[in-house]
């Protein structure tokens, strides 16, 4: 499945779906939503959205600091130039969802599951992945210091990502079918 680029969301996604905007308050609170088929722009800062299920969602620059989304499901969905700094998205499921350009320092991705996904651009610089599975998944983002010492990965393609600092697993199952560049194992 190829992934969508913000550039072509008009003509694949539409945009006459309806666009959801949340003004800023403190702790806003969506826990156990369903939402499918939607347009959100806003200020979730320091906002409650765990075990929710979010199905062809556009989050398009949401303020998301500190949100927790504990146990949610993503599908179909797309982060574009958001904030997630020190956001909780531990045990999360991420099925064909991409995020560009987005500000993802100190998030946590504990032992969430990401499959057919797409994280370009922007950063994650100090975020954790410890334990997360990866499967068909392309990161290209600064990923300066992170951890990742995952549990499980298959078709992981960190190409063009910077991996300064990186915290990884030292097994011989860290490095089968994961695409590195020359530069990052030099």
């Amino acid at each position: 499945r190829s992934h969508r680029y913000p550039g072509s969301l008009r003509d694949s996604c539409g945009w006459n779906r309806p666009v959801t905007e949340f003004r800023p308050r403190n702790r806003r609170t969506l826990m156990g939503s369903d939402v499918k088929n939607v347009s959100i722009t806003g200020d979730f800062r320091n906002g409650l959205a765990y075990n929710s299920k979010f199905d062809t969602v556009i989050f398009t620059s949401c303020q998301m600091d500190r949100i927790s989304m504990f146990g949610s499901t993503f599908e179909d969905c797309t982060f574009s130039g958001c904030t997630l700094t020190g956001a909780n998205l531990n045990s999360c499921r991420f099925n064909n969802t991409s995020f560009y350009e987005c500000s993802m320092d100190m998030a946590t991705f504990e032992t969430s599951i990401f499959a057919n996904s797409l994280i370009t651009g922007g950063r994650a610089e100090y975020a954790s992945f410890r334990d997360a599975a990866f499967h068909g998944v392309k990161i290209n983002t600064q990923l300066h210091g992170a951890d990742f010492r995952i549990a499980k990965s298959d078709g992981l393609n960190l190409s063009g990502s910077n991996t300064w600092g990186l915290s990884i697993n030292a097994s011989c199952s860290s490095f089968v079918g994961v695409a590195y560049d020359q530069r990052q194992l030099e």
